[in-house]
Parts: C-alpha cells; sequence; structure tokens
C-alpha cells in the first residue's frame, strides 16, 4: 500500500480518518505497519496490503482455501485450461471492453472492485496512465497477496495499492474516487450487488464514471426461467433480476443520474465447469454498463 492513498481512507468501522504506522517500506510502498483510527480502531499493513478485515464470501470463490490445494500458478492454469478458445476469446472481448473506457483516465485514483485473480488488473496495469493510482480490492487477502507476487514487476511505475476491504463497505471517503470499475464483481457479490453499486456511487467525485461489466438474458427464454429457479433455491432470487437489462438500469439509475451501456459481445451460453453463467443453450450479452452522477 502507497502512503498517499491514506489521505483519502476512513475507518469502516466509524468512519473517523486514518493515521498510518509504518515500519517496513519498499521504494515508496508501505509493507508492514498499521492504520489506526481516532477511536483506536486498528488495521494491518501486511505483506503490502492493507487488512481490513473482510471475510470471503461462502456462496462464491473462497481463494483461501483453493490456496491451500495448490499454489496460485498451478489454480490460475488449472481454471484457465478448463475454458475453450472461444470462451478465452469472448472473456478478453469483455475486458478489452472495460479497458477502453479505464484508458480514459487520465489522473486520480481508479478502484478496481473484487479484482480476483487479476484478471482485468493485468489489463490495467498494462494501459493505465502511470498518473493513476489503481486501487485493487477484494474480500480476500490471499487473493491479493498473490496477485502484488504476480504484478509487482509487471509495470514498476504504475502505483497500485492493493486493500482487502468488503466492497459494500469501502474504506474510503465520500467523493474521493475517480473511477471505479470492475469484472462482473458486482454480478459474482449475488444478492449484494445493490449495496456494492451504492457504495461505488458514495465514494465516486461528481463527474466521475463507475464502469459494470454485467451478463443480460431474455426474461421470456425458458433458460432464463430455469436460471430463476435454481438461483431461488439457493436463496439467491434477487440475483435473477440482475440478469436483465431493465432492472439492470433501474438500479444504476437509483444512484447516479446518467446511465449508459455499450454490448460487447452476444451469442449461445456454452458448458463451463463450476459456473452457472453464461447458461449453456441460452442467449446472452456481455455489457459494459456507464454510471455517472451529473
Amino acid at each position: 500500500m502507497f502512503k498517499d492513498i491514506v489521505s483519502i481512507l476512513k475507518c469502516p468501522c466509524c468512519g473517523s480518518t486514518l493515521n498510518v504506522y509504518e515500519t517496513e517500506t519498499e521504494n515508496g510502498e508501505i509493507i508492514e505497519g498499521m492504520l489506526c483510527c481516532q477511536k483506536v480502531h486498528q488495521f494491518k499493513i501486511f505483506r503490502g496490503i492493507a487488512d481490513f478485515g473482510s471475510i470471503e464470501q461462502k456462496d462464491a470463490n473462497s481463494w483461501s482455501e483453493y490456496y491451500k490445494e495448490m499454489n496460485y500458478e498451478d489454480l490460475d492454469a488449472s481454471i484457465d485450461n478448463r475454458k475453450t478458445d472461444h470462451q478465452k476469446e469472448i472473456e478478453n472481448e469483455f475486458l478489452d471492453g472495460i479497458i477502453e473506457e479505464t484508458s480514459k483516465l487520465e489522473k486520480g485514483f481508479l478502484i478496481d472492485v473484487a479484482s480476483g485473480r487479476g484478471m482485468l488488473l493485468r489489463k490495467l496495469l498494462q494501459t493505465t496512465n502511470e498518473q493513476v493510482h489503481i486501487i485493487a480490492t477484494d474480500l480476500s487477502f490471499d487473493v491479493l497477496m498473490y496477485d502484488r507476487i504476480k504484478f509487482k514487476s509487471l509495470k514498476p511505475n504504475i502505483k497500485i495499492s492493493y486493500i482487502a476491504c468488503d466492497a459494500t463497505n469501502l474504506p474510503f471517503q465520500d467523493h474521493s474516487i475517480d473511477m471505479v470499475c470492475t469484472f462482473v464483481g458486482y454480478l459474482n457479490m449475488i444478492n449484494l450487488m445493490e449495496q456494492g453499486i451504492e457504495e461505488a456511487a458514495r465514494v465516486l467525485k461528481e463527474n466521475c464514471k463507475l464502469i459494470n461489466s454485467v451478463m443480460y438474458m431474455d426474461e421470456s427464454s425458458k433458460e432464463y426461467q430455469e436460471v430463476q429457479e435454481i438461483l431461488k433455491s439457493n436463496d439467491m432470487e434477487v440475483m435473477a433480476k440482475h440478469l436483465l437489462k431493465e432492472e439492470l438500469f433501474k438500479l444504476h439509475y437509483k444512484y447516479f443520474s446518467e446511465v449508459t451501456d455499450r454490448i460487447v459481445y452476444e451469442g449461445i451460453g456454452e458448458k463451463f465447469e463450476g459456473d452457472l453463467l453464461p447458461y449453456e443453450g441460452a442467449w446472452y450479452a456481455n455489457s459494459i454498463i456507464q454510471s455517472k452522477k451529473v
């Protein structure tokens, strides 16, 4: 974590400002230390990661458990090897659609929500202006620790701070961030998508954008009805609404005054082990929703 990010941090427990006490630094990055607020809440900075004590989702990717079974390189390879060349191509088109928007930011703070294995983060590091300070966030301390190892030498002139935190309670002050982006991070938050979008709106400055990557399904299709039933049986019924364009626009308009989208791919879902979406045999579209407070 880089020290200049401290000026925009706030305590996620009480909202007060945070002070940093560093015990080890390296080229301006705080490797070990502590963040303390005025009401004595304390958060560790460990292995370069500011840890705000977030807990991984039980119903989604549990990276700390995966890393007990294999190292990060083998895990990345295992996931990628299960994808067809066509699926990899679609994924890259989706990521490039996000990058087309984030690369327009010339300076300031850019949050990557739910960085996960760093698929978007890798492209951000390759395309982002050197005046932009990237903030990689995830519930999992472990996944961020391995992201930092992977990307430390990729583009050393780009500042990247790693923050383990909850996207529904970001440790950043109101109107302090210049752009928020995510690679299906809000979709993976399942029933908490709205809280994540509301929180992005809170931390963004006026006239600054949320770049949200989403997936659309056809509400009238039998496949959508099947997905809806699967989600309902797993207490994830709210997530079904987040697969419909009209509902997604309504949700974004609750917190932003200007909302547009751009479909980057549409086609028929292929089977992919372990993932419900895109649903096999169903029409779907990958879309980039841009939202702005004006």
